[in-house]
């Protein structure tokens, strides 16, 4: 009986010994940055109903529940609108021309046109603060990444995109367009995707252009060459 237990428990040994002494592999990496839940807007506090029609929408955002955040440049307003009826139900004043808005967790980034500034309101409607003043001029678009809490701004008077983190620093900039009227993530892939107006001077056909995070070209789709003066915007 011992004969046969003695060969078992040096095979057993070799084997522990062999893994005591194998490499462990470390765990799969995860990213531990998980997005903020968006909060649904709720801008009862600060009702006004004179603002309740829309007039000159200019950029759009969904909400949670998809309803419409809607950026009303006529009125100074952001409007919350029911995407069934195309009625607002709710609305707050901006103090300027708000030609973007975009959500992110609790709070609603604004673009401003008269300011040149990136105007933070919470979901309440209510101003927190704002970011970018003579370094977002002329902004036309506005996107954000929730995930990596970066928000890009068009800046129409430098033709230009610039990426901030939410406190408002410039975390890079993108310099080779022409004329960029809007943007769009995609954020799983890491690339922004610019829609350039072009330059008919300069034989510059319109375009949409794509960069990684990084601000280097990825690809470039160009618009139709059709009429001279067909443009994206």
């Amino acid at each position: 009986m011992m004969r046969r237990l003695i060969p078992s428990i040096l095979v057993a040994g070799v084997l522990l010994a062999c893994f005591d002494d194998a490499p462990i592999a470390p765990p799969e990496e995860r990213s531990t940055i998980e997005p903020e839940p968006t909060v649904e807007p709720d801008f009862s506090n600060v009702p006004d109903p004179s603002l309740l029609a829309v007039k000159a929408p200019v950029r759009m955002a969904s909400t949670p529940s998809g309803r419409l955040l809607v950026a009303d440049y006529h009125q100074g307003a952001i409007l919350r609108v029911d995407p069934n009826t195309l009625q607002p139900d709710q609305a707050f004043r901006v103090d300027g021309k708000p030609s973007a808005v975009a959500l992110m967790g609790d709070r609603i980034f604004v673009a401003n046109a008269t300011s040149g500034t990136v105007d933070v309101f919470g979901s309440d409607g209510r101003w927190r603060y704002s970011f970018a003043p003579g370094i977002v001029e002329h902004p036309t678009d506005l996107a954000v990444d929730a995930i990596r809490r970066l928000v890009f701004a068009v800046s129409g008077g430098t033709n230009t995109v610039k990426a901030f983190d939410i406190g408002g620093e410039v975390q890079f900039v993108i310099r080779d367009l022409w004329k960029p009227t809007g943007v769009a993530l995609d954020a799983n892939r890491q690339e922004i995707l610019v829609s350039d107006y072009g330059e008919p001077a300069h034989g510059e056909r319109a375009s949409v252009r794509i960069f990684d995070y990084d601000g280097n070209p990825v690809a470039t789709i160009l618009g139709n060459a059709g009429m001279a003066d067909s443009r994206f915007s």
